[in-house]
């Protein structure tokens, strides 16, 4: 099993109840448990189709049957494939019916958000961003305060999804890129236990949505090629 590259899927949720059902199958026990934890029919498909498409396509890459695959929660919460299998990272983020998922040879995040409005944005980037983060969102125009707030926000929780650090981590100890499309972020804190250094890229999903890619950044130049999104149907 080679893979060679960062890839990226986007992925329609708002599937039938038939689709719901065969994805339903290759779950696990525990996953049909969080499944059944939701309060709403539309939330519990989501996570049902996200999951069972994460499974798809591991076992595509893993060369698996997607049923088969063990993913086990880490120390910080972080899913992962569990015991002697190959070392693959994974992330997974979604809003409303769209999901995107990233696998890859290297640990990866990608968090994705839906454009709305976003009550105090300024006042929660002051207190939980970065100083040059807060002063950023707070330079928006009319109508601009909200992308700004949710460009750093994903760009962050992509990062932290990418370390593996929890909620424990303190986002404002970081600064992600503000202006640039895509930037090199070090770290100094918990995430040195592994990479350092963390590319962030924002992801193009059309005017609807904000997204963001963290992967590790090499020694010798991180590649900034951003991955194509492919659109997986079911």
């Amino acid at each position: 099993m080679v893979v060679s590259q960062v890839r990226l899927w986007r992925v329609d949720l708002d599937v039938g109840a038939d689709a719901e059902a065969r994805f339903r199958r290759e779950l696990s026990p525990g996953e049909i448990a969080r499944a059944e934890g939701f309060a709403s029919a539309p939330a519990r498909r989501r996570f049902v189709v996200a999951r069972g498409t994460l499974r798809v396509l591991l076992g595509e890459q893993l060369g698996e049957s997607p049923g088969s695959i063990v993913i086990e929660t880490g120390p910080s919460g972080k899913p992962r494939l569990a015991g002697a299998a190959p070392r693959l990272g994974f992330s997974v983020s979604h809003s409303g019916d769209l999901a995107l998922i990233c696998i890859a040879e290297c640990e990866v995040g990608v968090d994705l958000e839906g454009l709305r409005p976003v009550p105090d944005a300024v006042e929660i980037a002051r207190r939980r961003f970065a100083p040059a983060e807060a002063r950023f969102v707070g330079e928006g125009g009319p109508g601009d305060v909200d992308r700004r707030f949710l460009t750093c926000w994903t760009r962050k929780e992509a990062l932290v999804k990418a370390v593996g650090a929890g909620l424990s981590f303190d986002l404002g100890s970081f600064t992600v890129p503000l202006d640039e499309r895509d930037g090199v972020v070090s770290l100094d804190g918990p995430g040195k236990t592994r990479a350092q250094r963390w590319l962030i890229s924002d992801i193009p999903l059309g005017d609807a949505h904000v997204a963001a890619l963290a992967r590790p950044a090499t020694a010798e130049g991180a590649e900034r090629t951003l991955p194509t999104v492919r659109t997986r149907l079911f």
